[in-house]
């Protein structure tokens, strides 16, 4: 079914980068939007969580014009994971330094 590219200067298996990357950028997804609410008072409930779902967005513009420069460069793919990889630990680290716990806790307090 699936085919692996390789790639003839570096042998790289872009299909095993892309599967790794979209695993973890998927994953992500389910944090950001069951996590993101919990965290604004619920007047602001719905602007906070779009807020920050539109700075992600960025991201998304910004990601396609990024990419093919670095592809370009020598280990260009490498280069790829790792810069995507790096987003998504710097998000965990400042969601380990910064974040709130909210497992056990109500909403109500939270919000205080």
């Amino acid at each position: 079914c699936f085919k692996i590219v390789r790639d003839e200067e570096h042998h790289v298996d872009r299909l095993f980068f892309r599967a790794f990357r979209e695993n973890f950028k998927q994953a992500t997804h389910g944090v950001l939007y069951s996590y993101t609410p919990e965290l604004y008072p619920t007047e602001f409930r719905a602007f906070g969580s779009g807020w920050a779902a539109a700075i992600g967005r960025m991201g998304g513009i910004i990601a396609p014009l990024v990419v093919p420069m670095v592809m370009t460069q020598e280990n260009g793919y490498v280069k790829v994971f790792m810069m995507f990889a790096a987003v998504l630990v710097a998000v965990a680290v400042i969601i380990a330094v910064l974040g709130e716990e909210t497992k056990g806790h109500s909403l109500q307090e939270l919000n205080q």
